[in-house]
């Protein structure tokens, strides 16, 4: 089971069973449903009782492989459907919770690809020299990378291509179409980390052809699509619409805050914590999740309150890790990741807000160009502009902006371009 700790958990039946109420009464302290806190007795009740019919000695991980094999008929090590995953989650939860007090919230196993031999050198110089030199690339872009590069040598080395210099055009074309289940934004992703990596190879004269020549990029003005955009208006709604009394309505004002007045990026609010706010200095002072960069991102007042308001009102007792400021709704608590969490929160408040985005983008990187677009509307420096969003220079701003400032105040008030 290569999700489990290697780690023995030792128990007897008897053992065990005094020990499942222990396991329920956690999960009711950190705020878990009672579907499931149902689901988990039903399940750790038949496997005590699966444990005394075969005469179990040690109640631990191979009892919860062979339970999982002979009563369900899956490998609790590779548990992909949901319904196994339901089932597996409370036995899983109990040997966490015996070994460590705590347990994980999810567990699936991590992806590890076993390079073919021929592909070893290649693969060697793709992780100190293509993945390993970028130091102003992010850690989560790097394992991608790494990832990407195994992937791919992987597939050509099993399709024959027993030489990375005999690639062709017909390889990257099945190994593109072998990408199957990821969702239209996650393959346009991969596709361009592997346009850098044929690009890269072919600059050192290792393979015939560039990612370039595989993934063509068409030409055109960089100004031919218009990132979304809401008026100072529909953003005050929006902000206006949040109940910030309860307590689900406290992290979800800090959200849109965070991306609608503070101009943050996904990622980095993700990781924000409370010791990086210099309330003095009126900062966020955060290294980017992109590039490990310091940044300082100024706090408007409207920004100054409900992270204070959230810690002291609303964040569960019960978090893992004592300082994130943004964590999951639902237990066991711990830090929301990626932007698909905060693209939905945004969402919803932009849907309950009664603002109709029609083919508007409705996540948090719209709002965040909202608040560029209206700063610039309001005559704002584009060097403020571009010290808000984070931009290294002024030109990275200006290219990031898509309307110019006259379309910007006809935008904010209202009329048509």
């Amino acid at each position: 089971m290569s999700d489990i700790e290697t780690e023995e958990v030792n128990m007897d039946v008897r053992e065990f069973e005094e020990f499942v109420p222990c396991v329920i009464e956690r999960m009711r302290a950190d705020g878990c449903a009672e579907g499931p806190i149902g689901t988990a007795e039903w399940v750790l009740r038949w496997f005590a009782e699966f444990c005394r019919e075969e005469e179990v000695g040690d109640v631990g991980d191979d009892a919860v492989a062979d339970f999982c094999a002979r009563r369900f008929g899956f490998d609790a090590g590779d548990a992909k459907l949901p319904t196994r995953t339901a089932l597996r989650k409370p036995l899983l939860t109990a040997m966490g919770s015996c070994r460590t007090g705590s347990y994980c919230k999810t567990h699936q196993p991590g992806v590890v690809h076993e390079v073919p031999e021929c592909m070893r050198g290649v693969y060697s110089l793709v992780i100190t020299d293509f993945v390993g030199e970028r130091r102003e690339t992010g850690l989560r872009t790097k394992e991608r990378k790494a990832w990407m590069a195994a992937k791919f040598l992987t597939f050509v080395a099993e399709s024959g291509v027993g030489d990375i210099a005999r690639l062709r055009m017909e390889d990257v074309d099945a190994f593109v179409g072998s990408l199957s289940g990821y969702a239209p934004a996650t393959l346009r992703c991969l596709r361009g980390t592997l346009r850098e990596l044929l690009d890269w190879m072919a600059g050192r004269g290792m393979v015939g052809l560039s990612g370039r020549m595989a993934f063509p990029v068409p030409k055109g003005s960089s100004r031919s699509t218009v990132l979304s955009y809401y008026t100072k208006d529909e953003v005050e709604r929006i902000v206006a619409g949040i109940d910030a009394s309860t307590r689900r309505g406290k992290p979800c004002l800090l959200v849109v805050a965070l991306f609608a007045l503070a101009g943050m990026r996904a990622g980095d609010a993700a990781s924000l914590t409370l010791s990086d706010i210099d309330w003095d200095a009126g900062l966020i002072r955060i290294a980017r999740q992109r590039t490990g960069e310091p940044l300082d991102v100024p706090m408007p007042d409207e920004v100054r309150y409900p992270p204070v308001d959230h810690m002291r009102n609303a964040r569960p007792d019960s978090a893992s890790g004592p300082d994130h400021l943004l964590v999951t709704v639902n237990a066991p608590h711990t830090r929301m990741r990626g932007a698909g969490t905060l693209g939905r929160i945004v969402g919803r408040r932009v849907e309950a807000a009664g603002v109709e985005p029609g083919r508007r983008r409705h996540g948090p990187h719209s709002l965040r160009h909202s608040l560029a677009t209206n700063m610039l509307a309001a005559d704002v420096p584009v060097s403020a502009i571009s010290d808000v969003l984070g931009h290294g220079s002024a030109r990275t701003t200006e290219a990031c902006l898509t309307v110019d400032l006259a379309h910007a105040r006809d935008l904010a008030s209202g009329v048509p371009p």
